[in-house]
């Protein structure tokens, strides 16, 4: 029994070690050095607005963006999509059908074809109420929303997938050069159109991790391992919990940030958990209800 003891005990003085030399060589996010999506000490997390607040306005319109930015948001999280003459508008689903009174995939129409759609007709708000259903709201040109709100920080996802999202990749980063947009996160839930758009890039445009690397994240970040993992984006986005793991814990926040990335959680539209969130760092949480995460911040002295 004593040998069995003093062979456990020195299996975990060997896997402490390890832990600690891996610890101290955490590959750093070597995309940029300086990261401006890390929060400053005592600085407050950021109110991103998904969709423009997808439970206050019309998701992914201008309306939305516009009256998101009335709530002083921070930045503005917005879907895209590609029409079939190769505009990019801000939409999140393939088809036109959830939020507005036509049917089809998006990439079946022209954008003027989209503009005949009302996108505010199924809009239901927090009172339960259609407010939109006789009030046009019209599709967005990424352009446009560009040319509006270029300024502010903006977190991009593209939607479309395989050669349809590369295109959307190239015409995205076209659009970036075209207005000079500093300030924004490119990402995508399909890997091979990510790695694209960081090809054509040259890595000189901010990108999230993408889903085979936001696996990789999580996974070593619980094995406690976060030398296996080199990271590419510079911000990682995840939800709260995935696969039964509970992913909002302060040691999932300190090891992006060990890797110079900054750490931002969606959808989170629950008070509770938006405390729970700032409390342990987190550089900025993706909301439904920007309301809401200012009463949080609010009740806590920001």
């Amino acid at each position: 029994m004593k040998n069995i003891l003093i062979s456990i005990q020195q299996h975990l003085l060997l896997l402490c070690s390890v832990s600690l030399i891996g610890l101290s060589c955490v590959p750093q996010q070597k995309m940029i050095s300086d990261n401006p999506f890390i929060l400053e000490e005592d600085e407050r997390p950021w109110i991103i607005a998904h969709g423009g607040g997808k439970k206050l306005f019309p998701e992914n319109t201008m309306y939305a963006f516009e009256e998101a930015m009335k709530l002083k948001v921070d930045a503005l999280e917005m879907d895209i999509n590609l029409t079939k003459d190769s505009i990019l508008v801000t939409h999140h689903d393939a088809t036109v059908d959830r939020t507005s009174d036509g049917t089809g995939k998006v990439i079946d129409f022209s954008f003027d074809e989209l503009l005949n759609f009302n996108f505010g007709e199924k809009f239901k708000n927090i009172d339960g109420e259609y407010p939109f259903k006789n009030i046009p709201i019209k599709i967005a040109k990424v352009s446009e929303v560009f040319e509006r709100f270029g300024e502010m920080p903006l977190i991009v996802e593209i939607k479309n997938k395989g050669a349809e999202g590369k295109l959307a990749a190239e015409k995205l980063l076209q659009l970036i050069k075209n207005y000079s947009i500093e300030k924004i996160v490119v990402a995508s839930f399909h890997d091979e159109v990510l790695e694209h758009f960081r090809t054509i890039s040259e890595d000189a445009v901010v990108v999230s991790t993408a889903v085979s690397e936001t696996k990789s994240f999580v996974f070593s970040s619980i094995l406690r391992m976060p030398f296996i993992y080199k990271p590419k984006g510079a911000v990682v986005e995840i939800p709260l919990e995935a696969a039964g793991f509970k992913l909002g814990k302060k040691r999932f926040i300190k090891l992006a940030h060990l890797r110079n990335m900054a750490i931002h959680y969606w959808t989170i539209d629950d008070k509770n958990d938006m405390l729970n969130l700032i409390k342990n760092g987190v550089d900025g949480l993706i909301t439904d209800r920007p309301d809401l995460m200012w009463e949080v911040l609010k009740e806590m002295g920001y």
